[in-house]
C-alpha cells in the first residue's frame, strides 16, 4: 500500500490515516455512559441544588438569596470553612444572582471567595466587568 518512487524511499499516501480513536472499546464505552444518563433521567443532578452541601451547620447556599449569599459567604471566609462544594455552590450562585447583587456584596462575596482559595473563572469575568460598569455606586 505504499509507492515505491525511483529515489529508493517508501513514502504512505495520504489518504491512508490511522484511526481517530486508540482506543477500540470507545464505543461501547459510549453506548454505557450514555445509557446510564438516559436511565437517570432528564432532571438529574450531578452536583448542584439536590447534592446538598456536606457540611453541618451551614445554609444550602443554592437555595439562599442575595443578601443571605453575602451574609453566609462572610461568616464562612472568618470562620475558614474548607468545604470545596459549599464554595463552588456560593460560586454559582453568585453567578445566577449576578445581576441583583450591589457592587459592594460583589467584593465581599469575591474576597470570601479568594480567601478560600477557590476560582471560578466565568464568576470572576463577569463580576469584573459589573464592578467596572458599577465602579461609581461604590
Amino acid at each position: 500500500q505504499s509507492v515505491l518512487h525511483s529515489w529508493g524511499w517508501r513514502q504512505t499516501p495520504l489518504f491512508n490515516i490511522g484511526s481517530w480513536k486508540q482506543d477500540p472499546g470507545a464505543w461501547e464505552k459510549h453506548k454505557l455512559r450514555t445509557a446510564r444518563e438516559r436511565k437517570r433521567g432528564r432532571w438529574f443532578y450531578s452536583k448542584g441544588p439536590l447534592a446538598g452541601v456536606q457540611s453541618e451547620g451551614w445554609p444550602e447556599p443554592a437555595l439562599l438569596g442575595a443578601g443571605a449569599l453575602v451574609q453566609v459567604a462572610v461568616r464562612a471566609q472568618e470562620e475558614s470553612l474548607q468545604d470545596r462544594t459549599f464554595w463552588e455552590q456560593v460560586a454559582e450562585r453568585a453567578y445566577t444572582l449576578r445581576d441583583v447583587i450591589s457592587v459592594g456584596d460583589v467584593a465581599a462575596l469575591l474576597d470570601a471567595l479568594v480567601s478560600a482559595d477557590f476560582r471560578h473563572k466565568q464568576l470572576m469575568k463577569t463580576m469584573a466587568r459589573e464592578i467596572i460598569d458599577d465602579a461609581d455606586k461604590m
